[in-house]
């Protein structure tokens, strides 16, 4: 019997959102037999912290109480020390490191410690709007420092792949796409359509547009505000629209205030943090993700598992997820006329949303399911230990 692969995992934090989610799908998908895995994480905000659910699975757990988000030259010299122990302490064949932050300790950490088979999975990409410019400067920097210190940088999307080449970071032969996947079935399951709606006090006929994520301004949900009042002053006399916000973060309260400004605060559900994703989307008509940048889009793939048309911006690697004009539209950035009409659009066109759903589906269950993504990244493993099977 072949030895197993020992893998350690490195993560900035398990908080709640796509990243972690995934992490989590493979912790628990990958071959126990074949693979022993092992987490490293940093503390996540009170009330999101996921490390809970990794410590269910046959999965040992580290937590490195230093490794934070942002720049802390102190804290982070401590963080590394912390996974060069770790890294010491256990003979791991493989280390996969991930988002940025993880991925630079990480990769160094392994460097430091004469580890050769190094991953690192950024889970989408920093070069835009998630930080402010020094530090955006900074994590450039860092990107382009530490990409010889590992094997593969897995994107989630071709286009992933071609900005970091096109900013001088890694080489070709370095990246390989996986993008996420989702358990459609699972998600079919949680479905409660009339529960979520009876919970939430939305009516049978009520038109729901849901807008899953953390609640930063990356996501642009401040665009989605301002696109709801051309929304309801065109289809609110023959259809009531509601907003769904499922998630948190630090723009809730310029959300909430924006909401009321603009007349809207009994049309929009800030739900908060929650764990019955699925459920609350079986709820909706319509996923809305008018964000900034994005790797992939993680609600996207559930909303389309669900079965829900996708209004999303044409950024990142959400081209590659929604096929524009068949399983969703795609719309341009920081434009809340163009998001405002795509919504309008289909809720006026109920038969070709659901035509845009019943394609979503079907697009998940053959090129987004859990299994490739959790097949893929085994067989990326097992090719860096030269294994045949």
């Amino acid at each position: 019997m072949k030895k197993r692969i020992e893998i350690l995992h490195v993560i900035t934090r398990m908080e709640e959102g796509g990243a972690p989610r995934v992490l989590l799908d493979l912790l628990g998908g990958l071959d126990r037999d074949r693979f022993s895995q092992t987490l490293a994480a940093g503390p996540a905000p009170e009330g999101t912290d996921l490390l809970h659910e990794a410590g269910r699975l046959p999965v040992e757990v580290h937590r490195i109480r230093r490794l934070g988000r942002s720049v802390a030259p102190l804290r982070d010299l401590s963080a590394l020390i912390g996974l060069i122990d770790l890294i010491k302490d256990k003979r791991f064949d493989i280390i996969h490191t991930h988002t940025s932050k993880a991925g630079f300790l990480g990769r160094l950490a392994a460097r430091l410690t004469g580890k050769r088979r190094v991953v690192y999975s950024p889970h989408g990409d920093i070069f835009s709007g998630y930080f402010p410019g020094y530090e955006t400067v900074a994590y450039r920097w860092a990107e382009r420092m530490a990409a010889p210190w590992c094997d593969k940088i897995v994107t989630l999307s071709d286009a992933g792949g071609r900005e970091y080449l096109t900013r001088g970071i890694g080489t070709r032969r370095q990246f390989v796409t996986i993008p996420n996947g989702v358990d459609a079935a699972a998600l079919s399951a949680a479905a409660d359509r009339r529960g979520a709606r009876g919970e939430l006090g939305i009516g049978a006929d009520d038109f729901v547009i849901a807008c899953v994520g953390r609640l930063v301004r990356i996501k642009g949900y401040d665009v989605m505000a301002a696109a709801a009042p051309s929304i309801i002053a065109q289809v609110g006399g023959a259809q009531n629209v509601r907003f769904l916000v499922i998630g948190d973060g630090p723009e809730r309260g310029a959300l909430v205030s924006q909401v009321g400004r603009l007349g809207m605060k009994d049309r929009f559900s800030f739900l908060g943090f929650r764990t019955d994703i699925g459920r609350l989307l079986s709820g909706a008509d319509l996923l809305a993700m008018p964000s900034r940048n994005e790797g992939l889009g993680m609600s996207i793939l559930e909303a389309m598992a669900l079965c829900l048309p996708v209004v999303a911006s044409r950024v990142g690697g959400i081209p590659e997820a929604v096929t524009d004009g068949v399983t969703g539209i795609l719309v341009s950035a920081e434009d809340p006329d163009d998001l405002a009409g795509a919504c309008i659009g289909l809720i006026r066109d109920a038969n070709r949303a659901r035509e845009m759903g019943r394609a979503g589906k079907r697009s998940v269950e053959t090129r987004f399911g859990v299994e490739g993504f959790i097949e893929k990244t085994a067989r990326l493993y097992l090719d860096l230990m030269g294994e045949t099977s």
